[in-house]
């Protein structure tokens, strides 16, 4: 950062600015400094601010909640949602003063736009990032209410996301990479372990019932190639009832 008469230039690499405390510290001297000049990258701020508003698709939101979420500026929420209202994926209603912003559910790009910014921006990214590199990890996969909601079941919006990792993992090591995901994420972490016997032998209501229900492999060890088709052969989509 360097001065310039009255006004402040911001400049960041891109590590940097995917930082949300960094983006959160740039948003606040934009707003003290409101002739500040902020250098960044407008294409990732809209899938940020559209990140922010797939995860919870039934939610609304007001344009605050989507920069705080996102971590950018007030303006820049501002114009990408005005981007997406004009396209015709948000619908924005007016209370007061207020802007109430939601997914439209009705356009036929929704669908396929959720998948690609949460498969980028979202938790598959985050716990791949987090989880990598865990010694004794043959598999790190997502269950529970957020696989599904990404598999397309309807349903409350998740007040968490789960983890499952395979293997003779540490399990310090586990809550450790559960941490940083739930900072990063925004939401709590909740991981579970279990031995790749375990898995197999599916004599476990737990494992029976992940295996029944939409999950999301993120990580999968080369060494297990095996696990990695069956994983591939579960189910990823909600299972239908007649």
């Amino acid at each position: 950062m360097r001065s310039s008469q009255s006004r402040f230039v911001y400049e960041s690499d891109h590590d940097a600015y995917d930082h949300p405390l960094d983006k959160r510290a740039c948003g606040q001297l934009k707003r003290e400094f409101p002739d500040a000049y902020v250098h960044s990258h407008i294409s990732e701020n809209r899938n940020e601010v559209q990140w922010v508003h797939d995860l919870f698709p039934e939610a609304e939101y007001t344009l605050t909640d989507l920069a705080d979420g996102a971590g950018t500026s007030f303006p820049t929420a501002q114009r990408e949602v005005n981007r997406a209202e004009q396209a015709g994926i948000v619908t924005v209603r007016r209370v007061g003063p207020a802007r109430l912003v939601r997914a439209n559910s009705a356009h036929p790009l929704l669908t396929p736009l959720r998948q690609l910014i949460l498969a980028t921006y979202g938790p598959p990214v985050v716990v791949a990032k987090q989880f990598a590199n865990i010694d004794g990890a043959a598999a790190v996969i997502l269950f529970g209410s957020w696989a599904a909601r990404y598999a397309g079941e309807a349903g409350r919006a998740p007040n968490d996301i789960d983890v499952l990792v395979l293997g003779e993992a540490d399990r310090d090591a586990v809550d450790d990479a559960a941490d940083r995901a739930e900072r990063e994420i925004g939401l709590p972490v909740q991981a579970t372990v279990r031995s790749l016997d375990q898995w197999r032998r599916a004599r476990e209501s737990f494992i029976t019932e992940v295996k029944r229900r939409p999950l999301v492999p993120v990580l999968v060890g080369d060494g297990h190639p095996d696990l990695g088709r069956e994983l591939q052969a579960l189910p990823a989509r909600p299972e239908e009832t007649p």
